[in-house]
């Protein structure tokens, strides 16, 4: 081969590497997808998927004055919350964009606390200047008490946006929407008392009132207390309130061997004007004697434990000289007129000494489970034993709730 033929033949296979490397060179990733890509961090989709978060900020007021210390919350969500400094500012960070609930609550001094709550649109960093807390309300001492009722009364709303007062009654101080009973509403706002009824005697009560507007809670009053007072089962149990003949105390009946050994009397008696006498002469031995009453069964609540009290004075007229005492047996009973006697408590007097003077007698019982009945009779019941001339009285009777 000579020099000429040697020069052509590199020069072809010049020009065929020449050609391919063109093909190569201008053959693009895009047009060809059986060419890996790899995407970078900061490419234009990774951009397109982050999200923007926001700060929601301001200042809550209470009664003109800044407030430190208040919670404010969106969502009811742990992380996002803040308390309110020393000038009332407080700024929540990482907002979403979109709606949230916002809650403000200060608690304030006697358990009082304010409240509001309202809904934000976030769509940049907001801040809110004007955020004023409404007056919490004031439950006033509860002064009207008797043994079935409380009443009570509240300062009124200053809210425009209240809606109604819920208040709750419960028997411990730990007392809130859950834990206590609803014992009344009110949509008016100028409506703030409430006498509530029907309850125990001699029993601890704890009472709170709720305020409310569209959005839930405006805030919730101080907590207060009262006790019912005792229940006396028995009506003018000091026999000062007269009959219309004015013969005998009103609500009571006499009976006995002879009625006209029974009689009110005015003088030495124990508490106030009247009292009762039962005049028990020798001849009457073995006699009894009653006074009675019709009394609620309603009052007299099944297997609870009550108390009968009073003042009695024995006085021996002609008592046997060998006798230290005139035996007097005493018994209350609850009879229902259809069913019979549903409870009989026999009591012996020999321990009240017969000397004319006044002492109390008290006696603790309970009523039978099974009671059941609509007319409900209570007697005192006497029976002289003994031979001798003496009288007793009986004064300020009480049938009450045993401590």
């Amino acid at each position: 081969m000579n020099t000429s033929q040697l020069m052509i033949g590199l020069l072809g296979i010049v020009l065929v590497v020449c050609v391919a490397c063109q093909d190569r060179l201008s053959h693009s990733p895009s047009e060809d997808g059986d060419i890996d890509t790899i995407e970078s961090p900061d490419s234009s989709e990774n951009d397109t998927t982050s999200t923007t978060l926001f700060s929601v900020s301001g200042v809550v007021q209470y009664q003109g004055q800044t407030v430190e210390n208040a919670t404010v919350q969106l969502d009811n969500a742990y992380n996002l919350q803040a308390q309110t400094d020393s000038d009332g500012h407080f700024e929540i960070l990482d907002v979403s964009a979109g709606e949230h609930a916002v809650v403000i609550h200060k608690t304030l001094e006697d358990d009082l606390f304010s409240e509001r709550s309202f809904v934000i649109q976030v769509n940049a960093d907001l801040r809110m200047n004007d955020l004023t807390l409404p007056k919490a309300v004031e439950l006033d001492k509860p002064l009207d008490i008797s043994d079935s009722s409380i009443a009570l009364s509240w300062t009124a709303s200053e809210d425009p946006g209240f809606r109604e007062y819920k208040l709750y009654r419960h028997t411990t101080s730990g007392l809130d929407e859950n834990t206590g009973t609803l014992a009344h509403v009110s949509t008016e706002i100028d409506s703030t008392d409430f006498v509530d009824n029907d309850l125990d005697p001699l029993t601890d009560y704890f009472y709170r009132v709720y305020v409310m507007d569209e959005f839930g809670l405006l805030g919730g009053s101080n907590i207060v207390s009262a006790t019912t007072l005792n229940l006396n089962v028995l009506v003018n149990g000091s026999f000062e309130t007269l009959n219309n003949s004015q013969d005998f105390a009103a609500s009571w009946s006499a009976i006995g061997y002879d009625d006209s050994l029974i009689t009110l009397e005015n003088q030495n008696c124990a508490e106030g004007t009247h009292c009762v006498r039962f005049a028990l002469p020798a001849e009457m031995d073995g006699r009894e004697f009653w006074i009675t009453q019709q009394v609620s069964p309603s009052k007299l609540k099944n297997g609870q434990r009550f108390r009968f009290s009073g003042q009695t004075s024995i006085s021996p007229l002609n008592c046997p000289a060998e006798l230290d005492y005139c035996d007097i047996e005493f018994s209350l009973m609850l009879r229902d007129s259809s069913a019979g006697y549903y409870l009989t408590e026999y009591w012996d007097f020999n321990e009240i000494t017969a000397d004319g003077q006044w002492e109390t007698i008290i006696r603790d019982f309970t009523i039978p489970e099974d009671l059941n009945a609509s007319n409900f009779e209570v007697t005192l019941h006497i029976i002289k034993w003994n031979e001798g001339d003496f009288e007793l009285r009986l004064d300020d009777l009480a049938i009450e709730v045993a401590p």
